[in-house]
């Protein structure tokens, strides 16, 4: 499979079948119209990758601004620094 940042419970793979014969009752959709039933649920993904990284870039943002007000340098917290307050 592709490595990946998310999705640890599974892999993505990538199949491939040649000259397997099918009979018409187990056909899925129509005969070479697969790119269209997957590009159906493109807009599903984007919006589930979209707010996945929303989330972590959330928790990442609390946990940073947690470990500013907690990590002292110079008797005072690192998040009154101008350095660190203004990207915060």
């Amino acid at each position: 499979g592709y490595r990946n940042v998310s999705h640890r419970g599974y892999t993505n793979s990538i199949l491939e079948f040649d000259d397997c014969r099918l009979p018409a009752s187990q056909v899925l959709g129509e005969v070479h119209k697969g790119f269209d039933v997957a590009n159906s649920w493109l807009g599903a993904t984007r919006l589930q990758v979209g707010a996945t990284c929303l989330g972590r870039a959330e928790r990442a943002l609390s946990h940073a601004i947690e470990y500013a007000a907690q990590r002292q340098q110079f008797g005072q917290p690192i998040g009154k620094f101008q350095g660190v307050s203004f990207k915060l």
